[in-house]
């Protein structure tokens, strides 16, 4: 309490801290997903796999299940950019 009174600026370091922790852990945590689900952002935003009505939801890039997925985007060969070409 001693060293409130003597930095209140500690205070407002102390909030910035707990809300860019928190940010920082949900971006990680949306990006597992992403890895383990084998999609892009872009994909996961409009709803490319999602199940549309009498549809299966189904992800023609997956792998089966998220293991082989994981191993498929952190352990896979890199494809070519098609960027700049």
């Amino acid at each position: 309490m001693v060293a409130i009174q003597k930095h209140p600026a500690s205070v407002i370091e102390g909030v910035i801290c707990f809300f860019s922790v928190w940010s920082i852990l949900g971006l990680a945590g949306f990006h597992t997903y992403l890895t383990t689900s084998n999609q892009t952002t872009n994909e996961d935003i409009k709803g490319s796999f999602s199940a549309r009505r009498g549809q299966a939801n189904f992800n023609p890039y997956g792998y089966g299940n998220f293991c082989l997925n994981c191993l498929a985007v952190l352990c896979g060969p890199v494809q070519p950019s098609l960027i700049g070409k």
